[in-house]
């Protein structure tokens, strides 16, 4: 009797992370499906304009690629990082640039030091979105990570979350890192401001779903020491 009582307990354990794994997996292949062949966001057509040549670059929290995408059709070689096999699928999949061969694609968690280990050194990282989803414990640590692989005069061009932003549940917000204007100015030391704007609104989200966005966008530029 306590050997059944065990098996149901570890019977409802498994369905439960399976359940959770499976709406994961959901939301974030709606999100891939919205997002499938929309044009580059304006910040990395902004900051593209402000390189005198092309060179490597970094795309963290590629999703399915339209960014990466853009840098490769103008004659960049990107590491392309996320850390859903699905988005990695889906761009190697991608038929709609002639520079395949230039794009390497990451599956791996950007917020580890251990995926850092595998990435060069470059002119340029972009992370849309991506770095407000790393814990408060790794965020730290991820941005550190980002400075040191960039060159001098290297720059970086990407979104913070501010401290208004509703659209997550409790739950996802403790597994997320929200910061105040003074926080994201206190990160960008060491680098020449050339965009920042703050942004808050009403809205949808990737998913469709209604949000109040809080967003610090930013590009900037890696002075010397």
């Amino acid at each position: 009797m306590k050997i059944n009582k065990l098996f149901v307990v570890i019977l409802v354990i498994f369905l439960f992370f399976t359940g959770f794994a499976l709406l994961k997996r959901g939301k974030w292949e709606k999100y891939y499906k919205n997002k499938l062949d929309q044009p580059p966001r304006q910040i990395i057509v902004d900051a593209l304009q402000l390189f005198q040549t092309s060179g490597q670059a970094i795309d963290l929290g590629c999703g399915v690629g339209n960014e990466a995408f853009f840098l490769l059709n103008h004659g960049w070689h990107v590491w392309a990082v996320d850390s859903e096999s699905k988005a990695i699928q889906l761009i190697q999949n991608r038929m709609d640039t002639n520079a395949i061969g230039k794009v390497t694609a990451v599956v791996a968690n950007f917020a580890e030091d251990s995926t850092w280990e595998t990435l060069p050194t470059v002119d340029f990282i972009y992370a849309a979105y991506a770095l407000p989803f790393c814990k408060k414990e790794q965020f730290g640590k991820a941005w550190a990570q980002i400075k040191n692989h960039l060159v001098v005069n290297g720059r970086f061009a990407g979104h913070f979350f501010g401290l208004n932003y509703r659209g997550f549940s409790s739950k996802e917000m403790e597994e997320m890192t929200f910061l105040k204007r003074e926080d994201v100015l206190e990160l960008l030391q060491g680098f020449e401001i050339e965009y920042f704007q703050e942004r808050e609104e009403d809205g949808l989200s990737g998913t469709g779903k209604s949000i109040h966005s809080h967003v610090f966008e930013v590009i900037a530029r890696k002075k010397e020491r």
